[in-house]
């Protein structure tokens, strides 16, 4: 049972927080004979990793999904506070999906019926452009944008002086964290919620976000130019 692995877990690791998580998971916190947060994460089931002292969502071996706040965490390594080589869905994924989409398929048949009959080289150039704007909207979409991960209690020390506390998060905000309302976590250099890349757009994943709303500029301005110049050579 839960209780057991507990149990087990504090006689092997040490104590051991739980608290309620979202969407009916459990969230576990354990710390080391020394006090210091060893990972945290919410998962369906408690999975201690005897190596790695996390929880089963948060550990790169192990990809079992789960949730923080509003995010659905694919995978990702626990870093103090925060994750590290992540993969993770926003709350709005459907519309994630629908822009890849739009991005795919128009710009598939723009290369394959415009790009390359005008020329070789404007066809590898087109899809070269394709390419770059699907990749940079792919790490904006699945990238930490900077997830500052929740704890169970709300702990004070001389370090949190002056900074500003989130009751949702359990945690003393830095200057530029910010608790997004929609993914219902705190986001370091929070610029803005995007639904179109489902999550927000903060420190970690904003040199993406700026790299695809280039690529997006250089490709509507081919499109535009070499359907107007394919549309006079077949007149």
């Amino acid at each position: 049972t839960i209780f057991h692995t507990l149990v087990k877990a504090k006689m092997l690791y040490g104590t051991s927080a739980v608290t309620e998580g979202s969407l009916g998971t459990i969230g576990v916190v354990v710390e080391d004979q020394q006090g210091g947060n060893q990972g945290f994460g919410e998962c369906g089931r408690v999975d201690l990793h005897k190596k790695r002292n996390c929880c089963c969502m948060c550990c790169f071996n192990c990809t079992q999904p789960g949730n923080i706040g509003e995010m659905m965490v694919i995978y990702g390594t626990p870093t103090g506070n925060s994750l590290s080589r992540t993969c993770i869905i926003g709350p709005d994924w459907v519309c994630t999906a629908i822009a890849m989409a739009l991005f795919i398929g128009p710009g598939v048949v723009w290369v394959k019926l415009v790009a390359f009959k005008l020329h070789v080289v404007m066809g590898f150039f087109g899809a070269l452009i394709l390419v770059v704007t699907v990749v940079s909207f792919a790490l904006t979409s699945f990238s930490d944008p900077g997830m500052v991960l929740k704890q169970p209690v709300l702990k004070e020390n001389s370090s949190t002086d002056g900074l500003l506390a989130c009751t949702r998060c359990n945690i003393y905000r830095k200057p530029g964290t910010i608790h997004c309302s929609e993914c219902d976590i705190c986001i370091e250099g929070l610029d803005h919620h995007c639904p179109w890349t489902g999550k927000c757009i903060g420190r970690k994943n904003i040199l993406y976000f700026r790299v695809f709303l280039g690529m997006v500029c250089v490709f509507l301005i081919a499109v535009v130019a070499s359907v107007i110049v394919y549309g006079s050579v077949e007149m």
